[in-house]
């Protein structure tokens, strides 16, 4: 008899210094690989409503389109579709009647750079993320150096942190646009101009190695002709992660 266990971990990352280091860490999700892994499969998505009169969803797998992927009413309260996927982790919402929202069955959700969530899907068994090192040598003869002689275990986590934002340094790609090469917050496929303020606030101090005017440069080269720069944008398209509106902007306070 066989048994295969689904394991998740999950470590978050949110750089910041305390004096003279930061305390960082990652975010990783992850499920067991099985031998048909690569062939996709059909995740049936369903929404309970009677009084809706149009229901859809939309994600990451149709590129957010509200129409692509319409639900169907069954008379008794429930929209339902079946969508083929490929294995892998998807966000996604349901368009009830024009509005964009969570799906209120599904815990499991992220943050979609607003003041909402996007729920996500595990379709089939993707493989396992690994965490990234980065190929190129980690210059840590060219960082500031602390004068911290009576605690050498601060001097330990203040090259841990470096090291760790190092293996964050991401590559544009013409699909998204951005810089040659960027400091990421590693939370997900978006990137966040607060957290980008505060990691370049930090990094600057290494600029000679650490990528900082890109990245702040990802988001002033997205900048619209009336001046607007949205403070979330997807990694993988370089498109804004959600359309402004009256009641949700999607900018930072100034």
């Amino acid at each position: 008899m066989t048994f295969d266990f689904c394991h998740f971990t999950f470590d978050f990352y949110d750089m910041k210094f305390i004096s003279l280091y930061i305390i960082p860490s990652l975010f990783f999700i992850g499920c067991s690989q099985s031998p048909n892994e690569n062939n996709p499969v059909y995740h049936t998505f369903i929404y309970h409503s009677s009084t809706a009169d149009k229901v859809s969803v939309a994600g990451s797998f149709n590129n957010w389109s509200a129409t692509a992927d319409p639900m169907t009413y069954n008379g008794n309260g429930e929209w339902k579709t079946e969508v083929l996927l490929k294995p892998d982790y998807y966000q996604y919402k349901f368009v009830v009647d024009g509005k964009w929202i969570p799906d209120p069955e599904n815990e499991w959700r992220i943050n979609d750079g607003g003041e909402s969530f996007n729920s996500i899907i595990k379709a089939g068994n993707p493989p396992v993320p690994q965490r990234e090192i980065s190929s190129r040598p980690f210059p840590k003869v060219e960082l500031p150096e602390p004068v911290l002689e009576s605690q050498p275990e601060l001097i330990e986590l203040y090259y841990a942190a470096w090291r760790m934002a190092w293996n964050k340094i991401r590559q544009g790609t013409k699909e998204n646009g951005f810089a040659s090469y960027y400091m990421d917050e590693g939370f997900n496929e978006l990137i966040y101009q607060w957290d980008t303020c505060f990691i370049t606030a930090f990094a600057i101090y290494a600029r000679n190695v650490f990528p900082v005017m890109p990245s702040l440069d990802n988001f002033y080269n997205k900048q619209r002709s009336d001046g607007y720069i949205q403070r979330v944008y997807s990694e993988k398209t370089g498109e804004m992660a959600n359309e402004p509106t009256a009641d949700e902007p999607m900018v930072n306070p100034p």
